[in-house]
C-alpha cells in the first residue's frame, strides 16, 4: 500500500485483522531517490521543490513511525537478500 495508507483511520488495524503487514523500512535519501523521476506523478510532493523534498520525506516519515511500527514484520532495505526477506515473512507466519 501507499506510505500514507496505515496512517489512518483504523486501516493498520484493518490490515493486522486480514493478513500479514510488512514495513521495508527504506532510508529516506532511497526514498526521494525513487520519488524523484515519478514526482509529476504523486499529487503529496508534486508541488514541492526538489531541494525540499528530503526535508519533506524525513519530517513524514518521523510521523508515521508510530503507525509502522505496528508492522508484524520489518525489512530494513539493502540488509537482507531476497532469500533472507522471504524466509524473515515465512517466520513471522
Amino acid at each position: 500500500c501507499g506510505g500514507g495508507t496505515p496512517c489512518f483511520f483504523d486501516n493498520m488495524s484493518y490490515m493486522k485483522r486480514h493478513g500479514l503487514v510488512v514495513w521495508l523500512d527504506a532510508p529516506s535519501e532511497e526514498i526521494v531517490r525513487r520519488l524523484l523521476p515519478e514526482k509529476e506523478k504523486r499529487p503529496l510532493i508534486r508541488n514541492i521543490p526538489d531541494d525540499r523534498l528530503a526535508d519533506f520525506i524525513r519530517s513524514k516519515l518521523n510521523d508515521r513511525i508510530p503507525f509502522y511500527l505496528q508492522a508484524d514484520v520489518r525489512i530494513g532495505e539493502g540488509s537482507y537478500t531476497l532469500d533472507k526477506i522471504i524466509q524473515q515473512i515465512e517466520n513471522a507466519k
